[in-house]
């Protein structure tokens, strides 16, 4: 007989069950929860490299077409504190420095160089620096902006990229793994930005302009992907 207004309890396998239950749920949506976090973050720097690169377009117009230097440097043959990297050129026709900073850049919570503090997340590609807009034949597949960078803004130090692998598997250049679900995303010198998983688009581009620059130059023929001499420049 049950007594009045006695209530029934869970029992503790009832319990367990439960417990077992959310546990099983949790395993299951927390990846997802993690993937979508991880294309939101991918999103932003997206529309970071879209804003750069209508910023860069935006600086040719009023500088009779021709892309910022990728750095100048004060006395010509140093550099210092007074260098005007790229970025820095670029300031004038931002609206936030924040778009300067990518939130997947694996170097923004460590020290480089006494730096600390989120850095730069991109360099600009040594082949379009204080180049003409109209020279390049193929704007939509020339690219302005590659992800790359382990100092602060306005740092001369990993300012100019020469290709796109030096932000995930180069040795001569402060490294790091590929920032976006297995790949990169890219700004373009007709204003679009987009991202392209690795092994596709311009981390082989080879469908390059002109000839061998010759070994006075250090330049062995084309390289896929390569970014770094208007022969580079795709048809």
């Amino acid at each position: 007989m049950t007594l009045k207004g006695s209530r029934k309890g869970f029992t503790l396998i009832e319990l367990l069950v439960v417990i077992a239950i959310i546990a099983i749920l949790a395993a299951i949506l927390f990846p997802v929860f993690a993937k979508a976090r991880a294309k939101a973050r991918q999103t932003a720097c997206l529309s970071n490299m879209k804003q750069l690169s209508l910023a860069m377009i935006m600086y040719a117009s009023d500088y009779d077409e021709m892309f910022p230097y990728w750095c100048i440097w004060e006395n010509g043959t140093q550099h210092d504190n007074n260098d005007i990297t790229w970025d820095v050129s670029l300031f004038p026709y931002m609206k936030n420095k924040q778009i300067l900073i990518c939130p997947d850049n694996t170097f923004n919570h460590s020290g480089n160089s006494h730096q600390s503090g989120p850095k730069r997340g991109y360099a600009m590609p040594r082949y379009v620096a204080a180049q003409m807009q109209d020279a390049m034949p193929n704007a939509v597949k020339t690219l302005i902006l590659v992800e790359k960078g382990a100092y602060l803004p306005g740092s001369y130090e990993d300012a100019a990229a020469e290709h796109p692998t030096q932000a995930g598997f180069s040795t001569s250049f402060p490294s790091s793994k590929l920032r976006h679900n297995e790949g990169n995303n890219f700004g373009f010198a007709d204003g679009h930005s987009k991202w392209y998983k690795f092994s596709a688009g311009p981390w082989v581009e080879d469908d390059f302009v002109g000839a061998d620059p010759g070994p006075s130059v250090n330049y062995n023929g084309p390289r896929p992907g390569r970014c770094e001499y208007p022969a580079d420049w795709p048809n």
